[in-house]
């Protein structure tokens, strides 16, 4: 097993996840860095913005800036929360890092990792309600064979 100094959780709902943030939190080495990640996928939101743009009463440039930020927001208070409350925890002497983005799930996920240099990979397998590998789960544990995954 090696150190985990460095320790990235991510998952494309992260808000409310509170078992992987709890995983990812106790296997971080004490004085390291947990990163918390949520990417929106960017095509997903172009779709839906594009179906919006369709429909003439809304005003799709308006519709992107409040959906946008309301789908990034979400994610952000719930890391503010987490921060908040592993500080509060002196057993816990660790950083948590924020970092929440539109993107390409598999590609900046891919990016962030190596960019934050990260010693374990955290993430769920799957959601309650299916009995395969969650969509982004599979990809990443095939692509990212270079470092230590945790998958619940």
């Amino acid at each position: 097993w090696s150190v985990t100094n460095e320790v990235m959780a991510i998952t494309d709902h992260l808000s409310g996840d509170d078992r992987l943030v709890s995983y990812a939190a106790s296997l971080t080495a004490d004085g390291g860095k947990l990163v918390l990640a949520h990417v929106e996928d960017q095509q997903v939101f172009a779709r839906y913005i594009d179906t919006i743009g369709k429909i003439p009463t809304i005003d799709t440039q308006v519709a992107k800036e409040v959906i946008l930020e309301q789908l990034l927001k979400q994610p952000a208070d719930y890391i503010l929360s987490c921060q908040q409350a592993l500080e509060e925890r002196p057993e816990h002497n660790i950083h948590v890092e924020a970092v929440i983005t539109l993107g390409h799930l598999l590609e900046d996920y891919k990016r962030l990792i190596e960019q934050h240099e990260i010693d374990l990979l955290v993430l769920n397998t799957k959601d309650d309600d299916q009995l395969a590998m969650h969509g982004l789960a599979y990809p990443l544990a095939i692509e990212l064979r270079e470092i230590p995954l945790l998958l619940l």
